[in-house]
């Protein structure tokens, strides 16, 4: 869907599109998740499943006749050539070669995707119900990372219209994200968690949605050969595969660690990350400023 967003929108609008169509899946989310459990509580479970796969299949019909085919003059230029094994290992190699981009997916985007996999939705959940938390107090923290980024996910366009804030503002927001994971790593209460999770969510609500749009800056060279839906399945694959990664890995972490190291040990690992990536991107931003003046 991220695809069609990028195919239909003009590069004025880009970015606005892209971080409305977050906040749309977040907001999905939250609710989907609500509101199942409501029915799951008045109907049960299997009511809840049956429901739900019939509204799978009329979104499907939704968009089927809605979606259009008809591409704007932003479609990517590979759109109509007919792909083949060489030439999509020919555009893997030229996206990986692109030295920002990989440091851009292993320092911002794949730990972005291990907070929300490994912490949010594993860790937090299993530190709160150690903690003796019932099974609503854990609900109720962790919808706070998503109502966060339902209410704040609008102002997150207004701060990215201006040219060259994202690269800045996307390595803040991932160093902020994990702050809260080591400032209160120690501190065993669920207090801890939920100012942890109001972190998160502040910080991925103003610039999760940025990603995508800083994704194709970055690789702008590689574009108008590749295509922006390529750029983007190796971003999604790949952030899909860390966040498994990080996921086992947190889990592994936890029998040596427990619960309060491994989250201390995923919080530095992140803010870690992140701060090589703002050391990179300043050198790199002080690089194409003064390059026009040589």
């Amino acid at each position: 869907m991220a695809g069609y967003v990028i195919s239909n929108s003009t590069t004025t609008h880009l970015n606005k599109n892209l971080i409305a169509f977050v906040g749309i899946i977040m907001s999905a989310t939250m609710c989907g998740t609500a509101i199942g459990g409501i029915l799951a509580d008045w109907m049960g479970y299997h009511a809840v499943f049956s429901i739900s796969a019939l509204l799978v299949v009329f979104a499907g019909v939704l968009a089927a006749g809605m979606l259009t085919d008809d591409r704007n003059s932003f479609t990517d230029a590979t759109t109509s050539r007919k792909t083949t094994p060489t030439s999509r290992l020919r555009s893997a190699v030229s996206v990986l070669s692109n030295f920002r981009f990989v440091l851009f997916l292993l320092c911002v985007a794949v730990p972005t995707n291990v907070l929300v996999a490994a912490y949010l939705w594993y860790l937090a959940p299993l530190y709160l119900s150690d903690l003796g938390a019932s099974a609503s107090e854990i609900a109720r923290v962790i919808m706070i990372y998503y109502l966060l980024i339902v209410i704040l996910s609008p102002f997150a366009s207004k701060i990215f219209d201006r040219p060259g804030r994202s690269g800045w503002l996307v390595g803040l927001g991932s160093l902020f994200s994990a702050g809260g994971m080591i400032l209160f790593y120690d501190w065993q209460s669920i207090w801890a968690i939920f100012l942890s999770v109001v972190l998160l969510g502040l910080a991925h609500a103003l610039t999760r949605g940025a990603q995508l749009p800083l994704a194709l800056e970055i690789c702008a060279r590689e574009i108008p050969v590749v295509g922006r839906t390529t750029v983007l399945s190796f971003l999604r694959f790949l952030e899909r595969t860390g966040s498994m990664l990080g996921l086992l890995l947190a889990a592994m972490l936890i029998e040596p660690f427990g619960y309060q190291g491994t989250i201390g040990i995923t919080g530095a690992l992140v803010c870690g990350s992140a701060l090589i990536f703002l050391i990179a991107h300043s050198v790199f931003y002080k690089a194409s400023v003064t390059l026009p003046l040589k």
